[in-house]
């Protein structure tokens, strides 16, 4: 799902919305990967946290501009009946590629490969947009 986001910090949760947006200035702003876990129980604002901060760092790292660097995929992993489901999602929505067949389904290694050449192909790009993943 999406939230409205606010150019204002939100009123609950703070702290971890500050500690969420540093850790996406930092990675964003030097262009290196990393990862970063966030757990809590149903309802208690995650998802919101997290789309604010990286709103608000696209704000400061890219200005107003209407095209943004950075591509946000956002994926349930709770959803997910076989984990390794993840590398056909991520060709889906980040790449746009349409991975419909069996082999996509049945083979994570068959999916995988095609996400590594996705990514590589990308990544030879001059002015490539920065890739984000959100799970």
């Amino acid at each position: 799902s999406s939230f409205e986001t606010t150019e204002e910090e939100p009123r609950i949760r703070n702290e971890e919305w500050q500690t969420v947006r540093a850790f996406l200035m930092e990675k964003l702003g030097k262009g290196t990967s990393g990862s970063l876990y966030i757990s809590g129980v149903p309802g208690s604002g995650k998802s919101f946290i997290v789309q604010q901060a990286i709103a608000s760092a696209q704000r400061q790292l890219f200005g107003g501009t209407s095209k943004k660097r950075t591509k946000v995929v956002h994926i349930n992993c709770m959803s997910l009946q076989d984990p390794r489901r993840i590398f056909g999602i991520l060709l889906e929505k980040g790449f746009g590629k349409h991975c419909t067949s069996n082999a996509f389904e049945k083979d994570h290694h068959y999916a995988l490969s095609h996400l590594r050449k996705a990514v590589s192909a990308g990544g030879a790009r001059k002015k490539a947009p920065g890739e984000m993943l959100v799970l």
